[in-house]
């Protein structure tokens, strides 16, 4: 039996362009954006609105509140299944999301700009994907913290609280013989 030519063409580990965002714009101007989070994030629009709250001892007063206004798209992270694919280009472990609202990512951004993610860099935008990929290049070093361990040489692994205490062990097979215990008793 012949294999199809799209059969016998295995796919590679990551996919050669970055995927549309969920709730992408299709028309009007859009952004790249490049995220180093694993689980990605969901970006949304809100709207305000002002509101009549009653107050105690009778009255009320106007306050100002937020509500969804629609618009939501889903940035992708750079997680990926055991043993599947990357859903997305990933570039120095930041994964590319396309077509991404401009105006929606500018006042996401402007809302959220104190969020570690924003302010160490691990989420960025640009107008185009070649542009976001050699930022992401730029700034291939730089760590979520999120990464999976690495046994040998990762700063977060476990150490003693007192460096003049060395490796704890377990002994499995000495010190009590509970049998004997009982036979005194």
């Amino acid at each position: 039996m012949a294999k199809s030519p799209a059969a016998a063409k295995k796919p590679g580990p990551v996919p050669q362009e970055a995927t549309p965002a969920r709730g992408a714009s299709r028309t009007g101007e859009t952004v790249t954006v490049a995220c180093k989070m694993p689980h990605g994030i969901v970006i949304r629009g809100f709207r305000s609105a002002m509101r009549s709250v009653p107050v105690m001892g009778g009255g009320v007063r106007d306050e100002k509140y937020f509500e969804p206004d629609g618009r939501e798209v889903t940035i992708l992270g750079n997680a990926r299944p055991v043993g599947g694919e990357f859903r997305t280009r990933v570039v120095m472990g930041f994964a590319l999301t396309q077509g991404v609202p401009k105006d929606l990512w500018e006042e996401w951004l402007a809302s959220n700009k104190s969020m570690p993610a924003v302010r160490n860099g691990l989420i960025f935008a640009l107008g185009s994907t070649s542009e976001v990929a050699e930022e992401a290049r730029n700034r291939g070093k730089l760590r979520s913290n999120l990464e999976p361990l690495n046994p040998n040489g990762d700063p977060r692994r476990p150490r003693p609280l007192n460096a003049r205490v060395g490796n704890v062990t377990t002994n499995d097979e000495a010190s009590h013989d509970f049998e004997q215990i009982d036979e005194e008793a």
